[in-house]
């Protein structure tokens, strides 16, 4: 298969074509796998990432047994390896049958302060996804979303920056959130927020009619 990674080298590659493939053939998904694992070329690294992303969002079950290796992204030093594990463990969890996410949940969170706040960012929007379909850690999150500026070690124009996001989980999952009122404090205050998206999100929010 060495003409597939000549393929993946290629800035016009046939995305299209690679993801039905990679559904149709074993082979070429361990294949795929095995090069955004191992390949030094960050582009066919990033190439490999996005047919992944793409096709185990069309057919997760394909994937599941990819898991290990996806979360093992997760340790990475790198923060691009983070932000693709990320992303693919939460393109399983809709057929998480084995329960496996219950074994990393906690590490997986730490990431909400990962040591690049970018990286913490695409946690945060995983985090959502994931609890759309698992709803187990919605109390949780809240509990470490409120208190948020007592865990984030950045800098305040970027902590600003990732309260967008954290609007937008307290409003995807209000009616499941006990601490409501203390919630819809939250992002009321938030009008006043220094990030100028963090402020609009804000004042037009879906929670705004239970504004004081």
């Amino acid at each position: 298969m060495v003409e597939i990674i000549e393929e993946l080298k290629k800035d016009d590659y046939n995305l299209e074509y690679f993801v039905k493939e990679v559904q149709e053939k074993k082979i070429l998904r361990d294949r795929i796998v095995k090069e955004l694992l191992n390949n030094s070329d960050i582009k066919i690294v990033l190439h490999c990432y996005e047919i992944l992303n793409k096709a185990s969002l069309e057919n997760p079950k394909l994937f599941y047994e990819y898991w290990n290796e996806f979360y093992s992204l997760i340790k990475n030093e790198d923060y691009n390896y983070r932000n693709i594990g990320s992303t693919l463990i939460a393109n399983l969890i809709s057929v998480d049958e084995k329960n496996l996410f219950n074994e990393i949940a906690e590490e997986y969170f730490s990431h909400i302060n990962d040591e690049y706040f970018k990286t913490s960012q695409v946690f945060i929007k995983n985090i959502t996804r994931i609890s759309k379909v698992n709803d187990k850690y919605i109390e949780k999150l809240t509990d470490i979303y409120l208190n948020i500026d007592n865990i984030w070690t950045y800098k305040e124009k970027q902590k600003e920056q990732l309260k967008f996001d954290i609007i937008r989980f307290f409003e995807t999952f209000y009616v499941k959130i006990d601490k409501k009122e203390v919630v819809v404090k939250y992002v009321q205050d938030l009008a006043n927020s220094v990030s100028p998206k963090t402020r609009r999100r804000s004042k037009n929010s879906k929670l705004k009619k239970y504004y004081r």
